[in-house]
Parts: C-alpha cells; structure tokens; sequence
C-alpha cells in the first residue's frame, strides 16, 4: 500500500521512530492503524 501523508503527519512519525529507535515508519504506521481500527470496531 502507498498512499502520501501530510508533513506535519511524516514529521510526528518520525519522531515518534526515533523515540521508540525503530529503523522504518512501517511500525508506527501499523501500530496507529491497528488501534484505529480496534477504536473504530468497538473492540
């Protein structure tokens, strides 16, 4: 999947990597759609 995120968003992802000392944002990104996916279904 591809899809293009505002700066702003790109820039908290980032931050967020280093934080946590991740390699990719692909961790983070999966993280915030699983919970927001959960959020959305209730669970």
């Amino acid at each position: 999947m591809n899809t293009d995120l505002p700066a702003e968003m790109v820039k908290a992802i980032d931050q967020l990597k280093e934080a946590r000392g991740v390699r990719g944002r692909t961790p983070i990104i999966e993280e915030a759609l699983r919970v927001y996916i959960e959020t959305q279904q209730g669970t």
